[in-house]
C-alpha cells in the first residue's frame, strides 16, 4: 500500500481477511514485542503506524457483520487479554470507531475523532498513528492520529486514553481481526506498513520538497542572468 490516506489497497505483504469455512470470516494475529512495552518501566516514549482497511459490509446482514478491529494483547491472544482496541463492533452495538484501552485497573475508551465514523463512513485505507507514553509514576497515554496528511506531529490527537494507574503492559501486537458469520457477502479489509519509531517523523514517511544546494541556485541564477542578456542583444535600440 502507499502513504496516501484513502488510496486503494495494493498487492504486497499486505494481512488480508479470507473466508474459512463455508459461513464465516475470521482471525486474529499477534507477534511478540521484543522487550514488552510498559508495565512501570523506564519511561518512554514510542510511535507506531499502520494502514488499515476495515472493509465494507455489502450484502452481509447488520447483525451477521461483525467486529472489525486493529488489536495490541497482554498474556495472550483473545478477549480476555485484550490490552488496546480500535475497533467497531455492531455485535455489542458499538458502530463508530472506538480507541479502548483496558488494564488490571478497568477499561477506558474514547471515540475517534468525537465521533461519527462508522464502517461506511471509513470505507477505504487510511493511514492511523499511535503515540504511547509510558510514564511509572504518573499516567500512561495513549494518542491516536487519524489519517495525517504531513509528518509534524498535530497538537491535538483524534482520540486519547489516560491511564491513571500506568499499568499498561503491551507484549503483542496484532493486524487486522474480524469477525463475519454471514459468508463472504461483504469486502474484506486489510492491514499493512507496520512501522515503529522514536517520533511521529519516523513513521509517517511522506515526501518532502527538496531545498535547492546553495550551489544549484547560483547556477540558476547565471542562466536567468545569461537568458536576459541574450534577449537584450536580440532587443532593436530604441530611440
Amino acid at each position: 500500500m502507499s502513504w496516501a490516506p484513502h488510496q486503494a489497497t495494493s498487492s504486497g505483504g499486505q494481512i488480508q481477511e479470507t473466508l474459512q469455512f463455508s459461513c464465516c470470516t475470521f482471525g486474529r494475529t499477534g507477534r511478540p514485542i521484543a522487550g514488552v512495552l510498559g508495565g512501570g518501566l523506564d519511561p518512554l516514549t514510542l510511535y507506531q503506524s499502520f494502514l488499515i482497511d476495515f472493509g465494507t459490509r455489502g450484502t452481509d446482514a447488520p447483525t451477521d457483520f461483525g467486529k472489525r478491529a486493529y488489536e495490541m494483547w497482554n498474556g495472550g491472544i483473545g478477549d480476555s487479554f485484550l490490552a488496546v482496541d480500535l475497533f467497531m463492533n455492531h455485535f455489542s452495538g458499538d458502530n463508530e470507531l472506538t480507541l479502548e484501552v483496558t488494564t488490571p485497573s478497568g477499561s477506558i475508551d474514547a471515540l475517534v475523532d468525537g465521533g461519527g465514523l462508522t464502517l461506511e463512513a471509513l470505507a477505504g485505507v487510511h493511514l492511523v498513528v499511535l503515540r504511547f507514553d509510558f510514564q511509572p509514576g504518573a499516567a500512561d497515554v495513549l494518542r491516536l492520529y487519524m489519517d495525517p496528511s504531513d509528518s509534524i506531529e498535530p497538537i491535538a490527537a483524534d482520540a486519547l486514553v489516560s491511564v491513571a494507574s500506568s499499568d499498561l503492559l503491551l507484549p503483542h501486537h496484532g493486524a487486522i481481526t474480524q469477525f463475519t458469520f454471514s459468508g463472504d457477502g461483504h469486502l474484506p479489509g486489510a492491514f499493512d506498513e507496520l512501522r515503529w519509531g522514536e517520533t511521529y517523523a519516523d513513521v509517517t514517511p511522506f515526501l518532502r520538497a527538496e531545498v535547492p544546494e546553495p550551489i544549484s541556485l547560483s547556477l540558476l541564477a547565471l542562466g536567468l542572468l545569461g537568458i536576459a542578456l541574450a534577449r537584450r542583444q536580440r532587443s532593436p535600440a530604441r530611440g
